[in-house]
């Protein structure tokens, strides 16, 4: 009498269904992995925008603060009057700056022709900023201001730090930390103060 074998046709169909089940398991696992960290944007959530009914004054904007633009020539932030101002403060060293920038620039794509001017302020020399934009293929305004020069207004905890002023001249809207700026709720609250 032969004796039974576990090496049987049914042992190699279930090790086949295993195999396939596995790799299939490993590779839907990937994909959620892959699809995780490129929708996320690197855990970047949106900024908490208050209700339109809610927009209080965070602080007068200091119209006399003098900034020079990487790319040469002045700005005054008085000047910019009339007009929504997305004013961020970063540096290229600071982790959370870098990994918000590009939010920034497609925030800046989606508004273009309106009546919104971004400017991104750093305290660092312009060759160092100029390399950096360069590199990482940013085309964002770019203005220059030492620390000390920062007003009270703008002076935060740390970086990066982001100011919305209204068309009035007035702060409406600050977040220190790293966000999400292309997020859809960033257009909306920018576009209602338009």
């Amino acid at each position: 009498m032969a004796q039974p074998s576990f090496l049987n046709r049914h042992f190699f169909t279930g090790l086949a269904i295993g195999i396939v089940a596995g790799v299939g398991v490993a590779l839907l696992a990937g994909l959620a992995f892959a699809w995780v960290m490129t929708s996320s944007r690197t855990g970047l959530a949106a900024p908490p925008f208050p209700a339109p009914d809610a927009i209080s004054i965070v602080a007068d904007a200091d119209p006399a603060w003098q900034m020079d633009y990487l790319e040469g020539g002045e700005v005054v932030l008085g000047d910019l009057r009339g007009q929504v101002v997305f004013l961020n403060l970063w540096a290229t060293w600071c982790g959370p700056c870098v990994v918000e920038l590009p939010t920034i620039q497609k925030l800046s794509e989606a508004l273009d022709g309106e009546d919104v001017t971004f400017l991104l302020v750093s305290n660092e020399d312009a060759s160092t900023v100029l390399d950096f934009l360069e590199s990482r293929q940013l085309d964002l305004p770019v203005a220059l201001s030492s620390a000390k020069d920062v007003p009270q207004a703008f002076r935060a905890r740390g970086i990066p730090a982001t100011y919305i002023i209204d068309r009035e001249g007035r702060i409406v809207f600050r977040h220190v930390g790293a966000a999400l700026w292309d997020d859809p709720a960033s257009l909306e609250f920018i576009r209602g103060l338009l």
